[in-house]
């Protein structure tokens, strides 16, 4: 009888330890519906991509990418209710029209810790002149 009452505890721990872990998985954090490619470079360009980081076997999942990009336009691409989450840091590609080809990688956990997953809500990645890139998050409605 007494095996069967430590039986009986250890199930609901169990139970209660997956029930818990459950939970943790379900209520990941708030992502924005939209990511948002920029072009303040002041100068059109022939292509700009973003894309995860790349991974060990091979590029990352793209987020979105234009070809043409008219010099100060911005480009909205809207994610699938069951897209994958997004990554800890980003990698903005682009080339212009002399043929340059450049990337930078961009963090963008700290930015994805304020978002709240609303409507409109946009994840932007901003080319500026000199190459540098700024993420940041806007509310972009389409």
């Amino acid at each position: 009888m007494k095996l069967f009452c430590h039986a009986r505890i250890y199930i609901l721990l169990l139970l209660i330890t997956l029930f818990s872990s459950g939970c943790a998985l379900l209520s990941s954090s708030p992502e924005p519906p939209q990511v948002a490619l920029r072009n303040s470079s002041g100068e059109k360009l022939a292509g700009i991509s973003v894309s995860e980081a790349e991974k060990k076997m091979g590029q990352g999942v793209r987020l979105g990418s234009i070809s043409p990009a008219a010099k100060g336009e911005t480009y909205v691409f809207v994610r699938k209710e069951n897209a994958e989450g997004l990554p800890r840091e980003g990698i903005v590609a682009w080339q212009n029209y002399r043929g340059a080809y450049r990337k930078v990688t961009v963090q963008i956990k700290d930015v994805l810790r304020s978002a709240t997953g609303s409507p409109g809500e946009t994840l932007v990645f901003e080319l500026k002149a000199g190459g540098r890139v700024d993420a940041y998050l806007e509310t972009i409605h389409r």
